[in-house]
């Protein structure tokens, strides 16, 4: 899988789930450091014997951060139930996700974003994903998307736009660019290639300020440049 530049996630994500799954911890890490297993830049802090998440263990994590990457550009450490986090070792994080070490990445996977503390909160992006949302689109479906009629874009978008959940449509949209940037890498065109690659990380951009994303998709797939 190509990597991705991802510009739109902040160093340190909450991402609240009620289905906590290696597809959703892989959506998220593959772009950043190519993927886990066997990865010695990804760290996993999870709930073994104990019923909670100590300050001991939470230290280990953070010296691990603090040492340089060992192959790849990036690093990612993952806490899974998160909310599992003791006041202690959530408090002891805080420095660490304000002012995290030069591309470090930190997630915080958990079913209740609300049983943090409102300082862990204030101190991270949100993503919240629902079952089943981040099922990748195939190349063929970004194809679609993106050659297809003015109209059928505006629905697509229309649809996208409609939803209830806009943490949820957020994340689904995140997840559509990274599809489209791969598929952009594939164009032989050097020209329109590097024009398409500035217009997503400047939609990516758009998104991370909340510009209005219906505006943010209608002008994003009007100036995308389709395959001749």
């Amino acid at each position: 899988m190509v990597k991705l530049n991802m510009h739109y996630l902040t160093h340190s994500t909450i991402i609240e789930t009620d289905n906590v799954s290696i597809e959703i911890i892989e959506t998220y890490i593959n772009p950043l450091i190519g993927g886990r297993d066997n990865n010695p830049d990804y760290f996993e802090l999870k709930i073994t014997d104990r019923q909670s998440i100590g300050v001991r263990e939470v230290k280990e994590m953070i010296k691990w951060l603090q040492m340089k990457p060992f192959q790849s550009v990036n690093k990612v450490a993952v806490i899974l139930e998160a909310e599992r986090l003791t006041i202690e070792a959530q408090n002891s994080l805080l420095k660490t996700l304000e002012e995290p070490p030069k591309n470090n990445y930190i997630f915080l996977i958990t079913s209740n974003h609300k049983a943090l503390l409102q300082t862990i909160i204030s101190r991270a992006g949100i993503i919240r994903v629902a079952s089943g949302q981040l099922k990748n689109p195939s190349e063929n479906t970004v194809a679609d998307i993106l050659n297809t009629d003015i109209q059928t874009q505006l629905k697509w978008i229309d649809s996208i736009y409609n939803s209830k959940d806009p943490i949820g449509r957020k994340a689904q949209i995140q997840l559509f660019l990274e599809n489209v940037y791969n598929y952009t890498k594939q164009q032989t065109d050097l020209g329109t290639k590097k024009q398409n690659l500035e217009l997503i990380v400047k939609t990516l951009e758009g998104l991370r300020r909340n510009v209005n994303i219906k505006l943010l998709l209608e002008n994003f797939l009007f100036n995308y440049k389709k395959y001749e």
